[in-house]
């Protein structure tokens, strides 16, 4: 599956995608370069959309990551120091 597709099937954009990938809580097939295409299997996310604890943690991966990303907009910072994306 695609980036588009897994974004389709999380119900989020692709962009979402790109941020639970680079927070480690999804993972591509393969050793794919950061400029790559990047692939994912529909078995594991089919596993991982049965995990309830993991559909929360990964809502709240992006939306600290909206979070901190509008507050730098905003000119405000917001630090979570355990937790830095």
């Amino acid at each position: 599956m695609l980036a588009a597709q897994v974004a389709k099937l999380l119900n989020c954009t692709p962009e979402d995608v790109g941020i639970l990938v680079s927070a480690g809580k999804l993972r591509a097939l393969g050793r794919p370069k950061p400029n790559a295409v990047k692939f994912f299997g529909a078995v594991e996310l089919i596993a991982l959309l049965a995990d309830r604890e993991w559909l929360d943690e990964a809502t709240k991966t992006i939306g600290q990551f909206w979070k901190r990303k509008n507050a730098r907009r905003n000119g405000l910072t917001f630090e979570k120091p355990d937790q830095i994306l």
